[in-house]
């Protein structure tokens, strides 16, 4: 693959926060995707290609503000197309969309020692060559208390509604056919961390300079 990608950024800080606006393009020539065709016998093949081009192009718009001094919040929105030509090795291999990602992280600082964030996640349809893959929802959350001086204990859920999962549908010569992948998501995690020296906290009393960007959302706060 050879990927082309430009991309123009501009960033506004406020009092309480940011926002962030991107515009975006990115095409990537040789594009490899994982082609299935049917053979004698009804056996379905699967194997990779190298396209003539994906394309994907679209804008994405961050926002991120303090609703109180414990609780801030970032929402993020990504919208884009998407066209994919596979003419090379089929005529029939082309396909395009529209489609979404949203994602509000929430972060809470309740009593002295404790930090509560809640992500979630929402992605749109998007396309594969010979088919689509269905939208998908998650949620997770994690809390990390300050025990004592130097030491946090910290307790996390991913997949909280247990929704994480691939749903594909393809369509080909002969055939059409419908996939799902799931590992398993839904997953407990307790943590127990030790600092040692003085260096964490000089470090975390550093704040930022001007011109400086801040964090757009994403981060797991060592969660």
């Amino acid at each position: 693959e050879y990927i082309f990608a430009h991309e123009t950024n501009i960033i506004k800080y406020f009092k309480k926060g940011m926002i962030s606006a991107t515009v975006y393009y990115r095409k990537t020539n040789g594009v490899i995707q994982r082609i299935r065709t049917l053979g004698p016998g009804s056996v379905s093949n699967i194997t990779f290609e190298n396209l003539n081009s994906s394309k994907s192009y679209g804008a994405e718009l961050i926002l991120k503000t303090d609703i109180a001094k414990w609780w801030n919040t970032t929402l993020s929105a990504n919208m884009f197309q998407t066209v994919i030509d596979g003419s090379n090795v089929d005529a029939a291999l082309q396909n395009n969309n529209f489609s979404y990602i949203f994602k509000l992280i929430s972060n809470m600082h309740v009593w002295k020692t404790m930090d509560i964030q809640v992500t979630g996640n929402y992605n749109g349809p998007t396309v594969t060559a010979q088919g689509s893959i269905h939208p998908v929802f998650s949620v997770d959350a994690g809390l990390k208390k300050e025990i004592f001086r130097n030491a946090t204990l910290s307790l996390n859920v991913s997949d909280i509604t247990n929704s994480r999962q691939m749903l594909w549908d393809a369509t080909g010569t002969y055939y059409t056919s419908t996939a799902m992948r799931r590992r398993e998501s839904r997953v407990a995690t307790l943590t127990f961390t030790y600092r040692f020296g003085k260096a964490t906290e000089n470090k975390r009393a550093k704040k930022p300079q001007n011109g400086e960007q801040m964090d757009n959302g994403g981060g797991d706060m060592g969660m």
